[in-house]
Order: structure tokens, then C-alpha cells, then sequence
């Protein structure tokens, strides 16, 4: 199972749909909730990049939400779901 690297762009587009997975959401009882958000986000697009770099898609598609809305740069330009998030990167 491959996916073609070349002709994806590693956009913040496809890391900020992932966000909500991964728990970012600020809590009232949290004192300052942006601190730790900057190492998150570093956290999670290191996470993505290297699923990219490996082309494993199980890992890459951990990230994704069942219900994410993806948009790429090539058509279709928008994904809806995470089934046809992974077709749209096995093509």
C-alpha cells in the first residue's frame, strides 16, 4: 500500500482539521489553556509529517477524525470523512 509523497504539500490546513482529535480544546479550569497549544501543534504536525515521510497510512490516518473535512490542493479540494481522506492519499 503506497501513496504518492511528490505530489502532496504538507499544508497546516491538513494539520488543523486533525486538532479536535487530538484534544486541543481549551477548558475553563485550565489557567493559561495556549500555553502548551504552540508544542502541541508541533507535536501533532511532527506526528504527521513523519507518518508522510514512513507512507504509513494507518499512522497518518490516526490523526484524522472520522468526520474531518479535508482540503487539498489538487481536486477534488475537499474531502469529507476520514474513508475518503485515506482514498483521496492511496491515489
Amino acid at each position: 500500500m503506497t501513496f504518492d509523497v511528490a505530489r502532496r504539500v504538507t499544508t497546516l490546513v491538513g494539520a488543523v482539521a486533525t486538532l479536535s482529535r487530538c484534544g486541543l480544546v481549551a477548558a475553563p479550569e485550565m489557567d493559561d489553556p495556549m500555553a502548551s497549544t504552540p508544542s502541541a501543534v508541533r507535536a501533532l504536525l511532527d506526528d504527521w509529517s513523519e507518518a508522510i515521510r514512513r507512507m504509513d497510512i494507518d499512522r497518518l490516518m490516526s490523526l484524522y477524525a472520522p468526520d474531518a473535512v479535508y482540503f487539498d490542493l489538487v481536486p477534488p479540494l475537499q474531502i469529507i470523512g476520514s474513508v475518503a481522506v485515506r482514498a483521496n492519499f492511496l491515489r
